[in-house]
Parts: structure tokens; C-alpha cells; sequence
């Protein structure tokens, strides 16, 4: 016997009053985790023009986010990026290790209809700092505000892993020590 679900998803689209450029083309950025040296996250702020206070003051990434909603879970889209972005996250910090689980069990609820959410890249990561700053954080205000610092996917050395501090820079941590939030990304399809 053969049983058959069918899901209805419905969007709901409800742009972002904030931050939305009118400029065309999409910026590829790296998806696949690896080991990043500090020379090449620096190297990478400045190809990519991405915002850190200290390593590259006149980055200014123009995202293109809209928020929207899949059911009734809410993403957003940065269309400039083709990602689609947890708008919270983690409301509590963690460890990489239970950051990693975290996310595994968000796939398992298939939140907003889909089951591949990973911890962002650090240049993923780094395209959501702004280069000013907006109720003390430099993140648009898409995104809930609870989760002022990220992990990421990519590590420097065995034991520290790259993170994000909205409070405008890059940085990084100790996997198993150092507590965090998590704030998914998925890879939107090419089209």
C-alpha cells in the first residue's frame, strides 16, 4: 500500500523596508566550507567588498533582501546573493558541535518547506554586515537582533572556528568552548 502526503505551501511576500538596491547582477559567493587563513579572509573582505571595522572600513556589500513568508515561517531572500536566510536563528548560544545538531534538527522540521539549511560560509556570513550601523549592530533590520554573533562553517586552524560580530567585524572562536548563535542559510537554485 502506497500512502501519498501532498504539502500546500503558500508565499506571502512582504518586502523588506530596509536596505534594497536597484543594482543588477548577482554576486557568487563561496558555499562550501574550508580552512581560511587570516591574509585570505582579509584578502576576501576586500575582493568581495564586505564591511569588517578593522580589516576593511570601506567595504559597503549592497544587499537585496526581501522577507517573506513560506506558510507561516518566515525567511529572507537577498536576491544579490541568491540565498535565503534564517531571519533568526538559534535564541540561545551554543557550542559549533550542538550548533551543527541545531541545524541538523531544523532540516528534520523542514522549516519553510526545505531540509537543506547549513551553517553559512565566512564570506556568506561576512555579506550580511552593513557598513553602518543600525540600533547598535551593523546588520539590516531584517534580522532579529538577539543574534549578534555567528558561527560559520569555515575554521582557521583545528581548533577555532570563523565567526561573525555584528557588532561590525570578523573574528573567531574556539569550536567546543566558545558559545555562539547560529543563523541558517540555504542556496537558492540557479536559474
Amino acid at each position: 500500500m502506497m500512502v501519498l502526503t501532498f504539502v500546500m505551501i503558500t508565499l506571502n511576500f512582504t518586502p523588506c523596508r530596509c536596505q534594497v538596491t536597484s543594482s543588477g547582477g548577482v554576486e557568487n559567493l563561496r558555499s562550501d566550507y574550508k580552512k581560511v587563513s587570516k591574509d585570505n579572509a582579509k584578502r576576501m573582505l576586500r575582493q568581495k567588498g564586505l564591511f569588517d571595522k578593522y580589516w576593511n572600513k570601506s567595504g559597503g556589500f549592497k544587499n537585496k533582501f526581501e522577507s517573506m513568508s513560506v506558510g507561516q515561517e518566515k525567511v529572507i531572500i537577498d536576491h544579490m546573493t541568491r540565498l535565503m536566510w534564517h531571519p533568526s536563528g538559534s535564541f540561545k548560544m551554543m557550542n559549533l558541535k550542538e550548533a551543527r545538531q541545531w541545524i541538523a534538527d531544523l532540516n528534520k522540521k523542514c522549516y519553510a518547506g526545505y531540509f537543506d539549511w547549513r551553517l553559512p560560509t565566512l564570506e556568506e556570513a561576512a555579506s550580511l554586515l552593513e557598513n553602518s550601523r543600525q540600533k547598535n549592530l551593523y546588520i539590516d533590520c531584517a534580522f532579529d537582533r538577539r543574534q549578534w554573533c555567528i558561527w560559520t562553517g569555515d575554521t582557521l586552524s583545528p581548533h577555532l572556528a570563523w565567526v561573525v560580530v555584528f557588532s561590525g567585524r570578523i573574528g573567531w572562536f574556539e569550536k567546543n568552548v566558545r558559545m555562539n548563535y547560529v543563523r541558517p542559510v540555504r542556496s537558492l537554485s540557479k536559474s
